[in-house]
């Protein structure tokens, strides 16, 4: 018999049980939970084969778009585009609706009836969007971003800015003359 201070053979079975369960999990850990649960439409895994994804991708209606690493949605959720545009997995931009394939399975939420074409913004100049970290900055930068994405924009800091004058049009790249 064992002693009174003494765990029994059966008492140091089930703490070994529950060593061995605890070192070898069958069910989800709380990593994988939170994967899931950080993209809650799948976006940053590949539907076919369940492959975490590292890029940006569209949303489910391509209004806007994502930056996914390893299957992590990141930046705390989607980017929209501006209206009337979509993105480009393509080109990897935001373009004017009409200018995007929604065919297959490329922007299976896309509904054409959100699209405004009759909207228009006089800023929305692709010959005015350039690239800095302000607009006042963006007029001395002077790098184009025609589509309106910052994406185009070849410092990762810098933000696409409408209504940019005073910096040549997007058909001539050359920086402004300086004095």
């Amino acid at each position: 018999h064992p002693k009174k201070n003494q765990p029994s053979l059966k008492s140091l079975a089930v703490i070994a049980l529950a060593t061995l369960s605890l070192l070898n999990p069958t069910t989800n850990t709380l990593a994988q939970t939170w994967e899931t649960s950080n993209d809650p439409y799948n976006l940053c895994t590949d539907a076919s084969s369940g492959t975490p994804i590292t890029g940006y991708r569209p949303t489910r209606d391509c209004r806007g778009y994502a930056y996914c690493n390893d299957g992590y949605l990141m930046g705390g959720g989607t980017i929209p585009c501006q209206p009337n545009q979509l993105y480009d997995e393509g080109t990897g931009v935001c373009r004017n609706w009409q200018d995007v394939n929604v065919e297959g399975n490329k922007c299976p939420e896309f509904d054409g009836s959100k699209m405004m074409p009759e909207l228009t913004d006089d800023n929305a100049n692709e010959k005015r969007f350039f690239c800095g970290v302000s607009a006042s900055n963006a007029k001395r930068v002077c790098e184009a971003c025609p589509g309106g994405s910052r994406l185009e924009c070849s410092d990762p800091t810098h933000n696409c800015f409408a209504g940019i004058t005073g910096c040549p049009t997007s058909d001539n790249n050359s920086k402004p003359a300086t004095l």
